[in-house]
């Protein structure tokens, strides 16, 4: 049984490709194959995310075309025209890929809805006065600092205590009775509560050597291709010694499938680079105000930051002090990478 129309939709540009700011142009066909009332004929712009995370599908634009009637053995023309933001950009990566499409669909009652879409690309033109990572249009961050952050996790103390409370007891009673397959049930709880605990005071402790750490990235959003610099401020109360401080650039795809119980994290690293700050630069610091500075560089190919739901790009500047005998600092302070600008 024929659908009471195809529909078609055509591009001007032959290779489908554009740029930021540029205008799609092109033609919604339509063949009438019966007799039939249209209540709208939509053209709509998305972009949508496809591979191993959940899909994810974001209109951002659409129009009416046509209402009205369409008479069987007509060939209907409707000229197409739709700006094209700042973004998300095509990308094809290894978990994560997003692309964009021009869809027409006409809404005919009491039959099924015949649609046709054409896919394009996009990339950035090198003008845009801001960026549309996914669903998040970016601004300036602030820079890191210790100040601002709290010192101590509170959440990942109060469910380390939980899992403490919960292996605790029974690690007791197991050790009291010699019940080995209780201590057994109680030891994952116990190291994982333990664990918690420690990492959401372990700054708190390290800065009781080292003072408050401060974090400045200079520039806060970087480009591919760009050289960036890290700088770690710290003035500690009394002489300590440090072994070494690393700066890592560190780049990813991190997309979900599935649903609750069933939900799968995967994660693919598309830039991973550690730069050091070697002792023998550093040594001791006696309780005065002291500043490191590393720099790195992303490729020319780093691909840009892109955030939707269970479906992200990631760049993140993981900041590591490393003090002997004593806990370590450790800090990750996101990274927006986004299109140069000409």
């Amino acid at each position: 049984m024929l659908n009471n129309c195809d529909i078609r939709v055509e591009l001007d540009e032959n290779d489908r490709t554009y740029q930021a700011g540029d205008t799609v142009t092109g033609t919604v066909h339509v063949e009438v194959n019966n007799d039939c009332q249209c209540d709208d004929l939509i053209l709509a712009l998305e972009w949508h995310t496809h591979g191993r995370g959940n899909t994810v599908e974001h209109r951002v634009g659409q129009q009416s075309l046509f209402r009205g009637e369409w008479a069987a053995g007509e060939h209907h023309q409707y000229d197409v025209e739709m700006e094209l933001p700042p973004g998300p950009y095509t990308y094809h990566g290894e978990y994560l890929n997003v692309d964009w499409r021009l869809t027409a669909e006409a809404d005919i009652p009491w039959a099924m809805d015949p649609s046709a879409e054409q896919e394009l690309l996009l990339e950035p033109s090198g003008t845009e006065d801001h960026f549309q990572a996914g669903d998040e249009d970016v601004v300036e961050r602030a820079s890191a600092s210790g100040d601002d952050d709290q010192a101590i996790s509170w959440g990942g103390v109060v469910f380390g205590i939980i899992f403490l409370g919960m292996g605790l007891p029974f690690l007791y009673y197991s050790l009291s009775s010699m019940q080995m397959m209780m201590g057994l049930f109680s030891a994952p709880f116990v190291a994982v509560g333990g664990f918690l605990v420690y990492r959401s005071v372990r700054n708190a402790l390290a800065e009781r050597r080292l003072g408050s750490v401060n974090v400045q990235l200079d520039p806060a959003e970087t480009h591919p291709g760009e050289r960036m610099r890290c700088r770690v401020s710290m003035e500690p109360p009394s002489t300590v010694d440090l072994n070494e401080i690393t700066v890592r650039l560190h780049g990813y795809e991190r997309v979900v499938s599935g649903h609750g119980t069933n939900k799968t994290t995967y994660t693919h690293t598309v830039h991973d680079e550690t730069t050091s700050i070697r002792a023998s630069q550093q040594a001791t610091i006696h309780g005065a105000f002291r500043t490191f500075e590393a720099e790195t560089s992303l490729p020319d190919s780093a691909p840009f930051s892109f955030h939707a739901d269970d479906n992200e790009l990631k760049w993140e500047v993981e900041i590591h002090v490393d003090v002997p005998n004593w806990p370590d600092w450790s800090h990750t302070e996101p990274l927006t990478v986004r299109p140069k600008t000409r």
